[in-house]
């Protein structure tokens, strides 16, 4: 059966919690620790830079540092950039610490990560064939980058190293987010537009199609597909507050159907679909939204 985030957080205090020293977080403000950012229900990252993950898959520990951001690409494993640029790594057995030699690190996307100097990195070195980028995305193990001179590529699936360019935007610098899913990559403008190219979808010229899907967006997630949902959707966080997916088969590039019962969103997180996922409201707290239920996340403590 699978756990819940708080059942696990739960479980773990009243076990005791392991702690690492591979760095020096700040408090928040007022003292109280928030939720920053969670992936998936094993990890969790707080506003003062320090990352609660799972050892063993079963014991959640809290590791000290300074992370400003992280990603994961399966369950039990992830990256995380620090404040100063170097490269954070974690997995089902061992704790979250620093990568030897990783440093002036802007970025990570699922297991890429993206250096100051435009150069995309893997565990086994650097991606060839990819220079002077300035956004990575990853998603349902496909990849995709924006460059500095604006193009947008993707990686063929068929040819690992392979990338085609899907177009050459003219204000890539106003870009400021990637979700990438199944063929299909969606950009996020600092102006709250979203627009999305599907690889299987040209026209006549053999140029690929852009679809404007909102002018009002403040965050986008993919989400996978469910029995009564066919179609593996994008998730849209409206300046609003509210939440929307897009549509099926003809309707996957439009939003169509609003998420019930939330309300002040300002980010989602999805945990497995488009019917199970994270959502942080305006006040910094989380809800998970699961199947039409809505239940609060606590914060985890140590101690």
């Amino acid at each position: 059966m699978r756990k819940t985030l708080s059942w696990i957080v739960s479980i773990s205090l009243i076990l005791g919690i392991g702690q690492g020293t591979w760095g020096n977080g700040t408090a928040s403000a007022n003292g109280e620790m928030k939720i920053k950012d969670i992936i998936r229900e094993n990890a969790i990252l707080m506003d003062n830079g320090t990352i609660w993950s799972t050892i063993d898959g079963e014991r959640l520990i809290r590791t000290q540092g300074h992370v400003d951001a992280f990603t994961s690409s399966n369950v039990y494993s992830g990256l995380g950039v620090t404040s100063d640029g170097k490269l954070v790594e974690w997995d089902i057995g061992t704790a979250p610490h620093a990568v030897e030699g990783q440093s002036g690190v802007k970025q990570a996307a699922g297991p890429y990560w993206l250096k100051s100097d435009g150069t995309v990195w893997d565990s086994a070195g650097k991606v060839k064939n990819l220079e002077n980028i300035a956004l990575i995305g990853y998603g349902s193990k496909q990849m995709a980058a924006l460059s500095q001179n604006g193009e947008l590529l993707f990686e063929d699936p068929y040819k690992l190293g392979v990338f085609k360019k899907l177009a050459t935007l003219p204000d890539a610098s106003s870009v400021t987010a990637m979700a990438v899913y199944d063929s299909r990559v969606a950009l996020l403008y600092g102006s709250g537009k979203v627009v999305l190219y599907q690889t299987y979808e040209f026209d006549d010229k053999g140029n690929f199609i852009p679809y404007t899907v909102t002018e009002d967006a403040l965050n986008i997630e993919f989400a996978a597909m469910t029995a009564e949902h066919p179609t593996d959707a994008l998730l849209v966080t409206r300046k609003d507050g509210t939440v929307w997916t897009t549509g099926n088969y003809k309707d996957r590039v439009k939003l169509t159907d609003q998420v019930s019962g939330l309300s002040k969103v300002v980010k989602t997180r999805v945990l497995t679909d488009m019917d199970h996922f994270y959502a942080q409201l305006s006040d910094g707290s989380w809800l998970l939204y699961a199947r039409g239920e809505v239940k609060p996340v606590e914060v985890p403590r140590h101690g």
